[in-house]
């Protein structure tokens, strides 16, 4: 680690879990909002690369650290109108060296392993100086908002709750008596009155505004949206066309449904997955990341070989559930193809991040409890196997070591780093001992799936 970055992570504590959550929240203890609300944002266009977006978000804490105050002395000097350069007491000139030799820093180790041409390096360098000599000379700077994340799974599964009272209102009925033939056994387009088409787009479109309200500003990848609307679309799509037997139309099971699923999960440790493949330290690549690298640039891999990497783990993960749920061939293609293409797209966006959202502990056992029935095709990707023959051999009673033709021992160690990185990932806000605990008792299961086997 850099000992600038080393100073600075030392001062502002806490700040690179605050990037990665998208949130900086976590650092400084002054209350930004008490400073002057009519304070002038910087230029959108200096946010158009996460790095320069980065520094700039912490160009205060740097500024504190540069000239030896206590960042809260800062803050209430730009509220009184001041710069930046006249709350730390050195000349503009003089801050604005300092700033901008720690962003060319972060550049230089950004690109350090990297081809992209000299023009692209020094294009950054150039734009990233002029966004901080404005900030420098800004009086009343005010760092652009922090921004939140997004929680779509949820998002989609409040817009399901609404079908029953959207078909109502779209077919000019009741909602109560929609109800009523949504239990007796009607799909959703039946008790409507409406075409399956026609229901089905209005609700898909309903959803999809929605879901482009909620990721309005936010720092949300593209793929994720993308991924969110399409589970949303094929959600409603069986609801319009079966209904439910149940009290609620959510209540449904979709085999499809149940192949997305196994896409959000690997979507979500896909940084995980991207550091155990380059058998990298997870900090080291999510450090890339949050300056603006992307999980090419992280890795260190070649794109081609990270991308056929992760497409193998995913299509391990979408076969095991289509194998489950009897999904028809052509659902499966597209299932894959789509995650492809979200991976492909993840791969090369620039500052990724996965939107992380608060859990408890419980939740976070259940998501442990769903990896674990994955470990299966974790160790069919290992020993280079395809994944029936390892379920093969699990069914005649083989251990998975047995059954992958791996050491027991090196199995366990790749098992128990690739769940323990997930579970970092997801562990933010929750206590450590429970984290540690909960990585205990993951390691112990891994160790009699090592030696047992699955049970089927």
């Amino acid at each position: 680690m850099r000992k600038n970055q080393l100073a600075r992570k030392t001062i502002t504590g806490g700040v690179a879990c605050a990037l990665l959550l998208g949130s900086f929240a976590a650092a400084g203890s002054f209350n930004q909002q008490a400073y002057a609300a009519e304070a002038v944002q910087i230029s959108a266009a200096y946010s158009s690369s996460p790095l320069i977006s980065q520094h700039l978000n912490s160009i205060v804490r740097d500024t504190a650290w540069l000239a030896d105050k206590e960042e809260a002395v800062i803050y209430a000097a730009l509220a009184k109108g001041q710069t930046l350069a006249e709350a730390s007491g050195l000349t503009a000139a003089e801050l604005n060296d300092k700033l901008t030799a720690l962003l060319n820093e972060d550049i230089a180790h950004l690109y350090e392993d990297s081809d992209a041409p000299a023009s692209e390096v020094d294009a950054l360098k150039t734009q990233g100086a002029e966004a901080i000599a404005s900030a420098v000379s800004e009086k009343g700077f005010k760092p652009a908002a922090p921004v939140a994340a997004v929680d779509l799974k949820a998002l989609v599964q409040d817009q399901l709750k609404l079908a029953v009272s959207t078909a109502a209102a779209i077919s000019d009925q009741e909602t109560s008596d929609i109800e009523s033939r949504v239990q007796a056994g009607q799909s959703l387009a039946e008790a409507s009155g409406l075409s399956q088409g026609d229901l089905a787009g209005k609700l898909t479109a309903q959803l999809n505004q929605a879901i482009d309200n909620a990721v309005n500003n936010k720092h949300v990848a593209p793929s994720v949206v993308q991924a969110a609307k399409a589970q949303g679309a094929l959600l409603i799509a069986e609801v319009v066309a079966h209904g439910t037997s149940g009290s609620s139309v959510t209540g449904s099971s979709s085999v499809t449904a149940a192949v997305y699923e196994a896409v959000y999960g690997r979507i979500d440790r896909i940084v995980a997955d991207a550091s155990l493949i380059a058998d990298k330290d997870y900090i080291d690549v999510t450090d890339v990341l949050q300056a603006g690298g992307t999980l090419v640039q992280a890795t260190g891999l070649s794109e081609s070989g990270l991308y056929d990497a992760l497409v193998q783990l995913m299509d391990a993960d979408i076969q095991q559930a289509a194998n489950k749920a009897s999904i028809a061939a052509d659902a499966l293609s597209q299932a894959q193809t789509e995650a492809h293409q979200q991976i492909q797209t993840i791969i090369h966006t620039a500052g990724y991040t996965a939107t992380a959202n608060k859990q408890s502990v419980e939740e976070l056992k259940a998501k442990v409890q769903d990896q674990l029935k994955l470990a299966a095709s974790e160790a069919a990707t290992l020993a280079d196997k395809e994944l029936y023959e390892v379920e093969d051999a699990l069914k005649q009673g083989a251990g998975l070591a047995d059954a992958a033709g791996l050491s027991a021992s090196e199995l366990t160690q790749k098992l128990t780093a690739s769940l323990n990185q997930f579970i970092d990932a997801n562990a933010a806000n929750l206590d450590a001992e429970a984290v540690a605990q909960i990585k205990q008792d993951a390691a112990n299961a891994i160790s009699t799936l090592v030696q047992s086997g699955i049970q089927q």
